[in-house]
């Protein structure tokens, strides 16, 4: 049984329902007890323990597992919780199934132009940029022909114009914002936004930032827009870059 995408550090609730042949409650003969695997294989170190009766219902057993980087949990994985008890003399099993996913902060975004350039991923905690990344995300850019993104740090703002890095506010720099199907065209100071339902976009954020599915991450003339779909392509010390499908 699939339980869906948990956030890593958070508390996972997980019950259990003992049931006789007929489908009616019953108590097992023992205690359920559960056993977490990471992908196909158990945790190692092993994590297990054993299930308390829920409200003094017949057969309705819980537990909860604190998905931590000290209790051994990494985000990206499938991790499955196995449950077992006796019921009628027989070994009853049940499986739930999840996966987890890095917490990321809250992010503030603003929809603001200067230089030429659009800001749009603006992040709290960003730290400097790598010199070394912008040639390589315009090379990049240009390659994909998909560019909407790229973002830019404390004491720098990336200057489409002049191509390098410069002192100034935190300006992410968008061009060619190119959705499938038939579009309507933005013109702001010379470059193309072109607005659509669906677009897809190259973003560069900060390791602390990783966008995710459902994550609202750009504005353009007060449109907000959602991740759908997102692919990692390139990353670096501090530098990550994203292929991301958006939607308003």
């Amino acid at each position: 049984m699939y339980i869906g995408e948990h956030k890593l550090g958070c508390n996972l609730p997980f019950n259990f329902q003992a049931l006789d042949g007929t489908g009616v409650a019953i108590d097992p003969s023992d205690t359920p007890s559960y056993e977490l695997y990471k992908g196909l294989v158990a945790m190692d170190p092993a994590v297990s323990g054993t299930m308390a009766k829920i409200d003094g219902q017949t057969g309705f057993y819980g537990a909860d597992i604190d998905l931590t980087t000290a209790n051994g949990y990494q985000s990206g994985y499938t991790y499955t919780i196995r449950v077992s008890c006796t019921l009628d003399g027989v070994l009853t099993l049940k499986t739930y199934s999840f996966n987890l996913i890095a917490d990321v902060p809250d992010i503030q975004y603003q929809n603001l132009i200067a230089g030429g350039s659009i800001s749009g991923v603006v992040s709290a905690n960003a730290t400097e940029m790598d010199e070394t990344f912008v040639p390589l995300a315009v090379e990049m850019l240009d390659e994909f022909g998909k560019a909407a993104v790229i973002k830019t740090y404390p004491d720098g703002a990336y200057d489409p114009t002049a191509g390098e890095t410069v002192v100034g506010d935190m300006v992410s720099y968008a061009k060619n914002i190119m959705p499938p199907y038939p579009y309507e065209q933005k013109y702001i100071d010379g470059d193309v936004i072109q607005v659509g339902d669906l677009q897809t976009a190259l973003a560069g954020n900060g390791l602390e930032f990783t966008p995710e599915p459902g994550l609202t991450v750009i504005v353009i003339d007060t449109l907000e827009w959602n991740i759908v779909n997102m692919m990692p392509l390139y990353s670096g010390e501090q530098i990550a870059l994203f292929m991301l499908q958006l939607r308003k």
